[in-house]
């Protein structure tokens, strides 16, 4: 006779976690930290790179607080973002003996900050963490959120999990040392939330974006604020990306499909920017966005240096090979958000992604200015 029990999982407490956002509050982090330490073991993760100055400052500033900790660092780029470094992180963490009631202190850009995340949704089943976002793009995608992952062979942040810090330090006095690059890589996330969620703000830039790339602290404290604020709202409504928060993937299926044709060799940002370029020519095809909308995204885009002739030499059959292997496609039908105006995206019956044909996407490639 068959049998069933019934495991009943109580509805999980309402989590909230703050988002602090300034210029020059690094200094006070070792006193900040001590409420979120209290007696458990501190282990800081963070990119070479920043280990002098910033880190070897911060460092001192833990020993004359009597804060106990452990420094692991390793390289930040897109090329450490994989199970062989997670696991070389979890066997040092294991070596040192930190155990579940740990805090992982997670400074560095977007790749550190998702593997960082993923390091304390599987060690030991779950440890605490607080994201640090030194770069423009961290501070703004991937240190809200909760989203962690790695790469493998068959894309981008394949294998990962939801997993909420327990709080994220953003100082804006980070982007000071940031080079022109990083900056306008972490602007294209941005501009990407103010696309989808808010035409204002995507008019802040366009009129300021001199500004922005003079490093303008009042500039980059307003496009921070909103951007965070934006994307805090969404999370806190889908956390798990089953219909809202999906809206923040527009320019993401292109985008991650290029990483991939350049087999990593593009910083995200620059991507994501041709991915939305190309995802809104979809959208002027499938008649959703109006030409003039278009343009206003290619020319903003264009003024921050996005070179978007690259895009006619693509083999457009590889791009939508890779799209069939994004977390989003079902059934090998390739889905997408599509934009209906500068701050709106379409939505039909509740749902935010789109299917879009091969022959859409080809069509797109071909026909882009």
């Amino acid at each position: 006779m068959l049998s069933q029990i019934f495991v009943n999982i109580p509805a999980r407490e309402q989590e909230s976690y703050p988002i602090s956002i300034d210029l020059g509050i690094f200094g006070n982090w070792p006193n900040w930290l001590k409420k979120h330490i209290q007696s458990r073991q501190l282990v800081i993760l963070t990119d070479k790179k920043l280990l002098n100055p910033y880190i070897r400052q911060f460092k001192q500033q833990l020993l004359d607080a009597k804060i106990n900790f452990i420094v692991i660092s390793i390289n930040g780029g897109e090329s450490s973002k994989n199970q062989v470094t997670k696991e070389a992180i979890e066997m040092k963490m294991f070596r040192a003996r930190i155990d579940r009631d740990a805090l992982l202190l997670v400074i560095g850009g977007g790749v550190i900050g998702d593997l960082g995340g993923f390091v304390a949704a599987t060690y030991m089943r779950g440890i605490k963490y607080i994201q640090v976002p030194t770069t423009l793009l961290a501070m703004v995608d991937s240190s809200v959120g909760g989203k962690t992952a790695i790469n493998n062979e068959y894309g981008k942040n394949l294998i990962g999990a939801f997993w909420q810090p327990q709080a994220v330090a953003i100082d804006i006095k980070f982007l000071n040392t940031l080079p022109k690059q990083q900056l306008i890589n972490g602007l294209i996330e941005v501009i990407k939330i103010f696309i989808t969620c808010e035409k204002s703000s995507y008019d802040f830039v366009t009129n300021n974006f001199n500004k922005i790339l003079a490093y303008d602290n009042e500039a980059l404290l307003f496009i921070i604020q909103r951007a965070v604020s934006l994307k805090a709202e969404i999370v806190s409504q889908d956390e798990k990306e089953q219909n809202l928060r999906k809206y923040l993937n527009f320019g993401h299926t292109i985008g991650h499909a290029l990483e991939k044709y350049y087999d990593f060799n593009i910083l995200h940002g620059y991507a994501v920017a041709l991915g939305i370029i190309v995802e809104s020519k979809i959208a002027q095809i499938m008649g959703f966005l109006t030409q003039e909308s278009y343009l206003s995204i290619v020319n903003l885009l264009q003024k921050l240096g996005i070179d978007c002739k690259d895009l006619h030499e693509i083999d457009a059959a590889k791009i939508i090979q890779y799209c069939l292997n994004d977390k989003k496609a079902k059934a090998d039908k390739i889905y997408m958000i599509i934009i209906r105006q500068i701050g709106m995206v379409q939505n039909d019956k509740n749902s935010a992604v789109h299917e879009v044909p091969a022959k859409i996407i080809k069509r797109a490639f071909k026909q882009l200015f």
